[in-house]
């Protein structure tokens, strides 16, 4: 068995597909496997013209400009790209190709001459690591929410015993204290949720914004915390510095 032969053999054992574009004829030779993996059968015709068809069409100009680079005389001659696919019956896949360019002198020139490499089938994968960021997504959700959920017990509580000191207070000049330290927790609750709303809001496209005003809102937003844990903040937007220190 020759070498090459072997190498294929182990390929498709692993589920990779190779294929091996000679460029200066534009003929596009494909395994089984790799013919399989764009939803064809082993004896399907499969061209080069068939492979840019199948692409998704928002990832067909990034294919066919990272082909175009690996071609380059002046490049690397190196090819490596994730992009979705179409089946014949609209199944849509996740596909990461490799490959590399080789190249020859035709009259003083340095032309690409043949293209050679894999392709995998990474749709599982793709679909195991959307669910991961999904679940990340959601306990970073659940650890915000409850982050909020304590900065706004503090000034609640605060309200609900200033409203039981006012009741049993006869005082004018009490009472009115009361009052105006239950209107400073109220503000601080009105704060916050003004604040968590800021993160909430999407952007319908590019957002210009203000840091220094987002990193005050971090802080703002969390600084009962950050005062419990004896947490000092410096911040310094200007100069590019911020940092955390704790007190010695």
């Amino acid at each position: 068995m020759k070498i090459e032969e072997a190498m294929q053999m182990a390929a498709e054992t692993a589920g990779v597909g190779t294929w091996h574009l000679v460029v200066l004829e534009n003929e596009l030779r494909s395994s089984p496997r790799c013919k399989e993996i764009f939803g064809l059968s082993a004896d399907a015709q499969f061209r080069y013209e068939d492979f840019l068809s199948a692409v998704h069409p928002d990832d067909r100009s990034l294919v066919e400009a990272t082909v175009a680079h690996a071609l380059d005389p002046e490049g690397t001659g190196l090819y490596e790209l994730d992009y979705r696919v179409i089946h014949p019956d609209g199944n849509i896949r996740w596909l990461a190709g490799k490959g590399k360019a080789f190249f020859e002198e035709h009259d003083r020139e340095k032309l690409a001459t043949h293209f050679i490499g894999t392709v995998l089938d990474r749709t599982d994968r793709k679909k195991i690591q959307d669910a991961l960021i999904e679940a990340e997504k959601l306990a970073v959700t659940g650890r915000l929410a409850a982050s909020i959920a304590h900065e706004i017990r503090n000034p609640v509580g605060a309200v609900i015993n200033l409203l039981y000191l006012l009741r049993a207070e006869s005082s004018e000049a009490k009472r009115s204290e009361y009052i105006q330290q239950a209107e400073r927790e109220l503000s601080r609750v009105s704060e916050i949720a003004d604040n968590t709303l800021r993160f909430y809001r999407e952007p319908a496209g590019t957002t210009s914004f203000d840091l220094g005003e987002l990193v005050e809102t971090v802080v703002s937003l969390f600084r009962a915390r950050i005062t419990a844990s004896q947490v000092i903040v410096e911040a310094n937007v200007l100069g590019g510095i911020f940092g955390l220190s704790t007190p010695k």
